[in-house]
């Protein structure tokens, strides 16, 4: 867990930092119209993942959870977006089997925005690691990655609704054989506009 909490903080320390440049290079061209600041998007949402049981099984359960999530938004609607998810689930194929999957993911996003209803495409990568009373579950730090998109609604300034988000998750969790997983995960939930919406 250590080892896991180190390489965590340099994957968020990367993000920062990304953050961090393109937040004083805005400062820096603050002349120009207010139009092309960047905009600071917060997310949270319940979070469903279809995942694989073990080696040569098919997918066979669902994960519940959660996700929470920060996007900085250029004036060309691309964003460097970190995501982090929980997601967990007992007593699979009815035995007493428990897993949970913590993943720390960052990447680049485009939106594309129309009156109220803006799509979105997504890729991201970073770390994942599950917790489980099975010791073939039992992960450091691991690979993981996602790709996929989703939508977002705008009731106003300030809020917007996002009805789905579908994405591909790539984890490499170790499981006794091949040692990765292809997984879809669902998200649905609502986003804060810190600094208000660009129109």
């Amino acid at each position: 867990m250590k080892r896991f909490g180190k390489t965590l903080l340099i994957v968020l320390g990367l993000g920062v930092g990304v953050v961090g440049y393109g937040s004083s290079t805005a400062h820096a061209q603050a002349s120009v119209a207010s139009s092309q600041m960047l905009r600071v998007d917060v997310a949270g949402g319940f979070t469903v993942i279809r995942a694989n049981e073990g080696p040569a099984v098919c997918g066979c359960f669902y994960m519940n959870g959660g996700s929470g999530e920060l996007a900085v938004t250029n004036s060309h609607n691309i964003s460097f977006v970190t995501n982090v998810g929980y997601t967990s689930q007992t007593n699979i194929g009815n035995i007493d089997r428990n897993l949970a999957l913590l993943t720390v993911l960052e990447g680049g996003r485009y939106t594309f925005e129309r009156g109220r209803l803006s799509t979105f495409g997504q890729g991201m990568v970073g770390l994942g690691k599950t917790t489980s009373n099975y010791k073939i579950d039992q992960s450091s730090a691991r690979l993981a990655l996602a790709v996929g998109g989703g939508l977002d609604l705008r009731l106003s300034n300030r809020f917007s609704i996002r009805p789905a988000e579908v994405e591909y998750l790539f984890t490499t969790i170790p499981n006794g054989q091949n040692n990765f997983q292809n997984q879809l995960r669902m998200t649905a939930g609502v986003v804060f506009h810190v600094n208000g919406s660009r129109r």
